[in-house]
């Protein structure tokens, strides 16, 4: 368990590959002089982590949520965090074991290529962030719900309605 208070402008893989975490709150600190803009790889491979809390650190300047909890095979929910600015999101939370897609707010993602994948428990979410991201310019989504709640019915029906070249099972047209 760690308590850290943060005034950077990047925490860019800073807990990568700390395999004995398991809870994790970072927290922006008062009167902070620097505005953070990449969480890349911030707990990427963290398998024992089983809370990320977020809610007090100023996510909403941040761009980069790439491999944010790649391989957190112990994370069951997604941390609280503010996604306003964030474009790339690249396996954000692939090969976690999340119980559902969080309904973050993306008007600004390009890249979201992997983001849930091999997240096989998930019940909820995924049709509806994907609804809510599609029509993004400039969306790259290949594979963002690959293999994303395939193990649940309610999973399994949100795959039924995103297509195949986004990660779900709805074939291509024609």
């Amino acid at each position: 368990s760690a308590l850290m208070f943060v005034d950077v402008k990047s925490l860019e893989e800073c807990f990568n590959l700390c395999t004995g975490l398991e809870k994790l709150q970072i927290v922006t600190a008062p009167n902070a002089s620097y505005t953070l803009f990449n969480l890349g790889a911030l707990c990427r491979d963290c398998s024992s982590l089983v809370d990320l809390d977020l809610t007090y650190l100023d996510t909403s300047h941040v761009t980069d949520f790439a491999d944010l909890c790649s391989g957190c095979s112990s994370l069951h929910h997604a941390p609280k965090i503010d996604t306003t600015s964030g474009r790339n999101f690249l396996r954000a939370f692939h090969e976690c074991d999340l119980y559902e897609v969080p309904q973050y707010y993306m008007p600004a993602a390009i890249d979201v290529e992997r983001m849930f994948s091999i997240n096989h428990n998930v019940t909820t979410g995924a049709l509806s962030l994907y609804n809510q991201i599609k029509d993004n310019v400039g969306i790259r989504g290949q594979e963002c719900f690959d293999e994303c709640g395939d193990n649940t019915d309610t999973g399994l029906a949100d795959l039924a309605q995103i297509p195949y070249s986004w990660g779900g099972n709805l074939p291509p047209e024609g």
